[in-house]
């Protein structure tokens, strides 16, 4: 009988009981590592207690932006040339071809001051102060986890971590905050985000918890639940971090199924990649990170609102 394998988790807690913590330069562990992301392109990352804490704070305080009416979503609505703010169900199509996403999204990002580019300053709903708070405070936290990630990803794969301070130099970095409602029955549309890779260089994955998330991963050609361990997020890696290293590292193709999905959920996704005016360096035609942002994230908007300058710097 095959023995089944477990997913590695890189532990960031602190907590070096857990059966798996690439803190230590093991070569064994550094192997394991190695080859779940080369094959699969996922790992679970278990972070600090603080940042688990901030993220399933701002998780209850969403969910009270998105049952709020329409007209005052509104108010925030994400505007051509910034991706900040909320984008209503339908707009987005993941599989970039079939039925648009069934989610609404509210966006967020490591900001600046301007009203437009990538770095945008940021959008948050009126009469919801917490909001702010909560995402000020989510959004240094997972930064940080992203950085101490890149430092575990070095023992592994030196190139491109190896470089981590000049790789994710002034990083783009953006917070969508997925609203799925429930399930209206049998004959509604059960995919709240089509399948698709993402087109970023690595996303941090926090679904609702308690096993019903709907998300999940293609592995070996079958859809698997991601059931992930208690305290711990799900990292894959995208479409840019394939490119940049000539797909030793894999982007794996995953979706979110509502179907029979009787409860409101609420997921966190935060996408981090090198700053949009860096050169790809295995690109042919030096094409920079904004244009293959820019490109992707053309191809799942059905209004094609984002007009963002694909090369500027914060």
């Amino acid at each position: 009988m095959r023995a089944k394998k477990i997913t590695p988790i890189v532990d960031l807690s602190g907590d070096t009981s857990e059966a798996f913590c690439t803190g230590q330069n093991d070569p064994a562990l550094v192997s394991r590592l190695q080859n779940q992301i080369s094959e699969k392109g996922f790992v679970y990352v278990r972070p600090s207690s603080a940042t688990f804490a901030s993220i399933e704070e701002l998780r209850r305080y969403s969910l009270s932006f998105f049952l709020q009416p329409t007209r005052l979503k509104r108010k925030v609505s994400l505007r051509p040339g910034a991706y900040r703010g909320w984008t209503p169900s339908g707009v987005e199509t993941a599989d970039g071809r079939r039925q648009p996403d069934i989610k609404e999204i509210l966006s967020f990002g490591n900001g600046g001051k301007n009203e437009a580019g990538w770095y945008a300053k940021n959008r948050f709903p009126e009469g919801l102060p917490e909001i702010e708070r909560s995402v000020g405070e989510c959004l240094e936290n997972l930064s940080r986890t992203m950085d101490d990630i890149s430092e575990v990803l070095a023992s592994a794969f030196p190139e491109p971590f190896g470089h981590a301070s000049d790789l994710f130099r002034e990083p783009l970095d953006i917070l969508n905050i997925n609203y799925y409602q429930p399930s209206k029955g049998p004959s509604s549309p059960t995919m709240n985000v089509g399948s698709h890779k993402d087109f970023g260089f690595m996303t941090l994955i926090s679904p609702m918890p308690g096993g019903s998330s709907g998300l999940q991963l293609s592995i070996a050609g079958r859809w698997r639940n991601v059931n992930l361990p208690a305290g711990t997020l799900l990292l894959v890696f995208g479409e840019l971090a394939e490119a940049w290293t000539q797909s030793i590292i894999h982007a794996p193709v995953h979706r979110v199924n509502g179907f029979g999905a009787s409860l409101d959920r609420v997921s966190l996704v935060y996408f981090r990649s090198p700053n949009p005016a860096q050169v790809i360096p295995t690109s042919r035609r030096s094409r920079t990170v904004g244009e293959f942002l820019l490109d992707r994230l053309r191809s799942v908007r059905a209004d094609r609102r984002p007009r963002l300058d694909a090369n500027v710097r914060n």
